[in-house]
């Protein structure tokens, strides 16, 4: 399979150096792509422990608070 990208000459270059460290393009980009999920994974689960020390905190579930601040 082909796939065109409109890259600026720039990050066009940089990928291609990139490809050329590298023997398998395919394995590459799988890497790039299970890292790229990790790390949201990791965002996500910030995000999630943040929500949970919140609503500790103000005794307030989320769902409660976006009433209370669609309400006004």
């Amino acid at each position: 399979m082909t796939i065109n990208l409109k890259l600026t000459p720039h990050l066009e270059e940089r990928i291609k150096y990139l490809l050329s460290k590298h023997e398998d393009a395919e394995y590459f980009f799988r890497d790039f792509i299970s890292y790229k999920i990790s790390e949201l994974e990791k965002a996500i689960f910030k995000i999630e422990k943040e929500i949970r020390e919140f609503e500790k905190k103000y005794q307030m579930s989320s769902k409660a608070f976006y009433k209370k601040f669609e309400d006004g």
